[in-house]
């Protein structure tokens, strides 16, 4: 009896301990499961191409490359200045559709002279009241058509992840702004740009158009004014010649004409009275 009570003692113990050893190990399994993810997606990180240099004052942003298209070149300036900069990209390289990689830009010391026309912009748009970005950094992206798009007032300040998206011919950022965690897309802002300046380009053209039309209108003027000139010129020069060519007949006229007879009558009479 007491046999029994022992064996069935030692295997109760037997299955504790194997209960216990189970939960450890299935712990333990789920630790290192944990593990693996995050060292996946560490790696995976850690192996998103860049765009620019990593630098301690550099802006990071991850961006995906949602706009269907093979990017090949990349380049950041402030909205105040005129030219882009060199591509961001190296040569060969290629963004590739879909692909998601990490933006480094530092951003430069700004000039007197490009923050005074950052504020200028900026203040000329407040008084006129206009719904579009003027201030912080344009991007522009070109395609391996040659094609290129712009994002207008890149918002450096308040995006760690976002998309770079295009449609309506214009390409625009879908993110979550750090400041307020709402969802954010600018393609209504770059599409107002677009208007804008599709606006200002027609209104050049217009001009353009009309300055062309008046230095036509001008040139066809003086071209008028010239030819009456030279006819008037033409029309003294044959008066002149007619002149001169009168006078000319007139004088050769006087020329041929014999001179007149003075010496018949009165010498006669004379002579007659004599011999009488």
């Amino acid at each position: 009896m007491k046999r029994r009570l022992l064996l069935a003692l030692c295997v109760c113990m037997i299955g504790a301990m194997g209960t216990v050893t189970g939960c450890s190990s299935q712990s333990g399994g789920e630790e290192d499961t944990a593990a693996s993810v995050e060292d996946t997606a560490e790696k995976e990180e850690e192996e998103l191409k860049t765009i620019g240099t990593e630098d301690a004052d550099a802006f990071q942003v991850e961006l995906k490359n949602s706009t269907g298209k093979n990017i090949t070149g990349v380049s950041i300036k402030l909205m105040s200045e005129t030219e882009y900069p060199e591509n961001m990209l190296t040569d060969g390289d290629v963004y590739e559709a879909d692909e998601s990689r990490i933006l480094y830009y530092k951003a430069p010391d700004a000039s007197g002279d490009a923050a005074a026309a950052a504020d200028a912009a900026e203040t000329e748009a407040a008084d006129s009241n206009q719904k579009v970005m003027t201030t912080g950094y344009d991007v522009q992206l070109t395609f391996e058509d040659a094609s290129t798009a712009e994002l207008h007032a890149f918002p450096f300040e308040d995006i760690s992840e976002g998309e770079i998206c295009f449609a309506d011919d214009v390409a625009y950022l879908s993110y979550t702004s750090v400041s307020t965690e709402e969802k954010v897309e600018t393609k209504e802002a770059e599409l107002s740009v677009k208007a804008q300046k599709e606006a200002e380009a027609q209104a050049a053209a217009e001009q353009a158009a009309a300055e062309q039309a008046a230095a036509e209108q001008a040139a066809a003027e003086a071209a008028a004014a010239q030819a009456a000139a030279e006819q008037a010129a033409a029309e003294q020069a044959a008066a002149e010649a007619a002149a001169q060519a009168a006078a000319a007949a007139a004088q050769q006229q006087q020329q041929a004409a014999p001179p007149a007879d003075t010496s018949g009558g009165g010498d006669g009479c004379l002579d007659g009275a004599l011999f009488n």
